[in-house]
């Protein structure tokens, strides 16, 4: 699990590093910004559609008091 761990901790950031990079050279600063907020919600609305046990999940955690 470290491992694992391990290449989320210092993969992931560099993996944007690297998308951010190459979005500010193509589009410039600001089209990178745009293109990372557009690339998270596809991403969210990909999510969405290949789990929708996600969008239907409802907790069960609701707390009943009594007086």
């Amino acid at each position: 699990m470290q491992g694992v761990f391990i290449v989320v901790v210092a993969g992931g950031p560099r993996l944007g590093d690297l998308r951010a990079g190459v979005g500010a050279v193509a589009f410039g600063a600001s089209g990178s910004w745009v293109g990372g907020g557009i690339a998270c919600v596809v991403l969210v609305l990909l999510l969405a559609v290949l789990s929708p046990s996600l969008v239907r999940y409802r907790s069960d955690s609701t707390i009943s008091s009594t007086s």
